[in-house]
């Protein structure tokens, strides 16, 4: 396929987020999940994200804007017109910065799901 030396296996890694400040998109192509935290991650960075449809990414998808749900039996073309088309806008740092903005105001930041767990806690009571 002539991608010898255009694909690396990293293995495990520290460096997400130098890792991540490099990139444009993501690829998410999972047949089952639980919570991604690649996904959230990665758009908590302010890179947009091409998942598949899997009923967790369809949950999460209305919260989060830089993802983008999309079907996992699309032909590989499509796929790689769609990537492609977010690689683009995951470039511009102006979109990175409205989707990191964007992501800190939903319900997946650190604070707000402890402060989501408090209140959960502090009802059972």
């Amino acid at each position: 396929l002539g991608l010898t030396g255009k694909v690396v296996i990293a293995g495990e890694r520290q460096d997400v987020a130098r890792l991540l400040l490099a990139a444009d998109a993501m690829i998410f192509p999972s047949l089952w999940e639980g919570l991604p935290g690649a996904v959230l991650e990665t758009c908590a960075a302010g890179l947009p994200v091409l998942a598949s449809t899997i009923p967790v990414i369809r949950e999460i998808a209305p919260y989060l804007p830089a993802l983008t749900p999309y079907d996992l039996a699309a032909p590989d073309d499509c796929w790689a017109e769609m990537a492609e088309q977010l690689a683009r806008a995951g470039a511009h740092p102006a979109i990175r910065e409205r989707n990191r903005a964007q992501f800190a105001a939903r319900r997946f930041t650190l604070d707000q799901c402890v402060a989501a767990h408090r209140a959960l806690w502090s009802g059972a009571c």
